[in-house]
């Protein structure tokens, strides 16, 4: 098992975050890809552990509890991408985040919902974390409040 003792990971222990150590492949789809330089996250819905975040924005859950919800997919992501890559130090930055809220169909705040997401990037990577986004209003699989998906530049360069 891998070390992860780097800026990041310190980064994390000290936001109360220790990320789970969770296999690449799930056996449909890979929870990472990498071209290039880019890693690819697949979509991570808002359930880790004991945090289960599910139900509609506005309806089920507090706009709070959906930024909360999109911290635990984030966090999610970055157990896919270090499952990956290895060392989260070696992220140069995150350069797109998708956020999919499950709202009601009148719900118009998604924005603020992934806030919850973005805030923690940012918070984790410093001015790394800043990214361009795109959230709207959807249907997370099995009812989850939310779903989070990354672009991020890595160090280094692979082929496909």
């Amino acid at each position: 098992m891998a070390t992860h003792d780097g800026e990041i990971e310190r980064r994390l222990a000290e936001l109360g975050v220790e990320l789970d150590e969770t296999p690449l492949d799930n056996g449909r789809f890979l929870r990472a890809q990498r071209a290039g330089d880019l890693v690819y996250t697949s979509g991570s819905v808002s359930s880790r552990g004991d945090a289960i975040y599910k139900g509609r924005i506005g309806r089920d859950l507090s706009i709070e509890d959906g930024r909360a919800a999109a911290r635990v997919s984030a966090i999610r992501c970055l157990e896919g991408i270090r499952a990956l890559i290895g060392d989260l130090d070696n992220v140069v930055q995150i350069i797109k985040l998708v956020g999919i809220v499950n709202g009601d169909d009148d719900f118009s705040a998604p924005h603020e919902v992934v806030h919850g997401a973005t805030d923690f990037l940012v918070e984790v990577f410093g001015p790394r974390g800043q990214h361009a986004r795109t959230t709207f209003v959807g249907r997370p699989p099995s009812n989850h409040a939310v779903e989070i998906e990354l672009v991020v530049q890595v160090k280094g360069e692979t082929e496909v």
